[in-house]
């Protein structure tokens, strides 16, 4: 290794770890209920030009589908995959600069999700890989009072109605999140269906709103494993590297003490007036060099081992802080299903109370909740009848409303 390799930073590196292989493989399939063309359900790009740091940052998609970036100017970016685009800039930027580049692109914000309708907070919300019309609907405060007839009592046994379904509708989502929180503890791929969520929702709906959870736990679990082979990866490489400055560090010893061997015979012949001492200077500047060259392969050195260091603390502190926070939220969801459970018991005797009725028997067959997903596309708008387990996309209209049916 040259003496102006030892001083190029790990960073450059570890960054080359971060290049896709375009020439070699294929893009990544995307998730569930996503287009291939990712990049045109994002919202804000983060861009990342590891040998141009100075355009490195998050650039917000235009109305128009086009991101500016300084150098590269005004560049479009719909109908792309992340792969596509990343492989796009890295082209333009080489020939704008005459030299090989590369570009990383993450989506750093996606277009959120729109709820309307029996709501409690109508509005924007973030999307996120796997989100269903439940998951949305909660995150929205969940169902709000009917605003249609009254069912079997005044307002006020209308009012508990609303809050019972939005106890037992919460309860559902949060046993389901917590059969996945489970599998992700025991590293497992498939998330048992509890049987609390059988009872509430049935078989069939139970299976559906733990298959939407699926796709969110293989999600995390690539995410961490890809986490933790970037840096054993990075160890890997800043481990090379550190045995290639220590046998940079044998030669340059090996060849400073052969020069101070030397200048002390040109010392020796100086005084007896064989050589001149420019001669002796020239050697003094020789071995002053190979003195610097060794104390840089030693900050080298001692640089690297530091990274290394680092190194095994994040892989340790990134799996062990996954597992405290997979046991935190466990202990909330289950705090949070028997909060639930006693909120839906509460309402449902209210109600009875208020309307001398039985809730279970009113609840099923007087009303029924609709969701409807309106979709901008290609094709243009289209308005589809969804089900709680029905995926969303990056910015869907969620419209959430009720019909009135007439009892048996």
């Amino acid at each position: 290794m040259s003496d102006r390799m030892c001083r190029l930073p790990l960073l450059t590196v570890l960054l080359c770890l971060c290049v896709p292989a375009w020439s070699q493989s294929s893009p990544a399939p995307p998730a569930s209920g996503q287009d291939s063309a990712d990049v045109a359900n994002a919202e804000k790009l983060a861009l990342r030009f590891p040998g141009n740091p100075e355009m490195s940052g998050d650039y917000r998609i235009g109305a128009d589908g086009t991101i500016s970036i300084p150098l590269l100017g005004r560049m479009p970016v719909g109908g792309m995959s992340s792969a596509q685009l990343e492989d796009a800039l890295s082209k333009r930027l080489e020939q704008m600069t005459g030299r090989p580049n590369s570009v990383t692109v993450e989506i750093a914000a996606y277009k959120p999700v729109f709820v309307t309708g029996l709501v409690t907070r109508s509005g924007a919300i973030p999307w996120y890989p796997g989100m269903t019309v439940l998951q949305a609907v909660a995150l929205s405060g969940g169902l709000f009072r009917a605003t249609g007839p009254t069912i079997g009592g005044p307002a006020a046994g209308d009012a508990e109605m609303a809050r019972y379904r939005r106890a037992v509708e919460d309860r559902k989502q949060a046993l389901a999140s917590l059969a996945r929180l489970q599998a992700e503890r025991e590293n497992a791929t498939d998330i048992q269906v509890p049987q609390a969520l059988v009872a509430i929702a049935g078989q069939r709906e139970a299976q559906d709103l733990v298959a939407a959870q699926k796709n969110l736990l293989l999600t995390r679990q690539r995410s961490l494993s890809n986490q933790v082979a970037t840096l054993n990866r990075g160890m890997e490489l800043a481990a090379q590297e550190l045995e290639g400055l220590r046998e940079q560090g044998k030669r340059v010893a090996e060849q400073l003490q052969m020069r101070r061997e030397a200048r002390q015979k040109f010392e020796e012949l100086q005084q007896r007036g064989v050589v001149i001492a420019q001669r002796a200077f020239e050697e003094d500047m020789k071995v002053s060099e190979l003195e610097e060259k060794t104390a840089n392969v030693a900050v080298s050195t001692a640089r690297v081992q530091a990274t290394i260091a680092a190194m095994q603390r994040d892989s340790v502190a990134l799996t062990e802080e996954r597992k405290a926070s997979i046991e935190a939220e466990i202990d909330r969801l289950q705090k949070e299903t028997a909060q639930l459970a006693d909120e839906a018991a509460a309402a449902r005797q209210a109600y009875n109370t208020i309307a001398g009725a039985s809730l279970e028997a009113e609840r099923g067959d007087k009303t029924e909740i609709v969701y409807s997903v309106v979709r901008h596309g290609d094709a243009g708008e289209t308005t589809e009848t969804a089900g709680q387990s029905t995926p969303l996309r990056p910015g869907d209209v969620l419209v959430v409303s009720q019909n009135f049916k007439e009892g048996e």
